[in-house]
């Protein structure tokens, strides 16, 4: 889990970066997206948005790619990030799935997985409504799906 926050501040500067390319984007290669995205999520675990909510109300952003920038930090630079955006009504609401896989030096997790959604508020800014985490581990060392059961 030592990575889990960092990782997801600097992915979602990724996604910040690559958003508007198209429907779905990938920021770095992993060893197959597809089959990245098409693991089951058995379980996932809410993340608390209300700081960084806070933060993006200061700045009163109504530009997606602002608010993105306001809570990412530098890109991660550990395993490979695969990113997949949908833009449910991208007026309104935006959602984005970001898997980090073969993370190099954590012998028990081998990845990530965050979905995150945002949607306007009545002041037409950008708020973050969900997000939430999972992971998977290495073989053998529990389960290869995406959930929160601990790895060994």
């Amino acid at each position: 889990m030592r990575y889990a926050f960092a990782f997801l501040l600097g992915a979602i500067l990724a996604v910040a970066l690559s958003a508007f390319a198209g429907c779905i984007t990938f920021w770095r290669v992993a060893s197959d997206e597809n089959a990245l995205f098409s693991i089951p999520v058995l379980s996932s675990e809410n993340i608390d948005i209300s700081d960084l909510n806070k933060r993006i109300s200061t700045q009163a952003e109504n530009d997606i790619l602002a608010v993105l920038s306001l809570i990412g930090g530098p890109i991660y630079e550990r395993g490979a990030v695969s990113v997949r955006s949908n833009k449910k009504d991208f007026e309104k609401e935006y959602s984005v799935v970001l898997i980090n896989d073969n993370i190099p030096d954590d012998d028990s997790v081998s990845g990530y997985r965050y979905d995150i959604v945002l949607k306007r508020d009545k002041s037409d800014n950008w708020v973050l409504v969900e997000m939430t985490q999972s992971w998977r581990c290495w073989e053998d060392r529990g389960h290869t799906q995406f959930g929160v059961e601990p790895c060994m």
